[in-house]
């Protein structure tokens, strides 16, 4: 078990802007060992996906950057 990611920069993209790729190589499993969360608080907002029993998420995108 392992995780890699990859970023890509803005120059090499059609948009100019950066492309992240985040991979966390967990085996495939029912049910599933993330679920999707969402925030959003005044103009700030944040979603990705989390695992049950851990209050935050682990990969994911906000309105200024991406994580992985």
């Amino acid at each position: 078990m392992a995780s890699n990611a990859f970023v890509i920069h803005g120059n090499y993209t059609e948009t100019g802007k950066p492309i992240l790729a985040s991979d966390p190589h967990l085996s495939a499993q029912l049910p599933s060992n993330w679920y999707l969360i969402g925030i959003h608080i005044s103009d700030f907002y944040m979603v990705g996906a989390s695992v049950p029993g851990f209050y935050a998420i682990g990969m994911g995108k906000t309105n200024h950057f991406a994580f992985g």
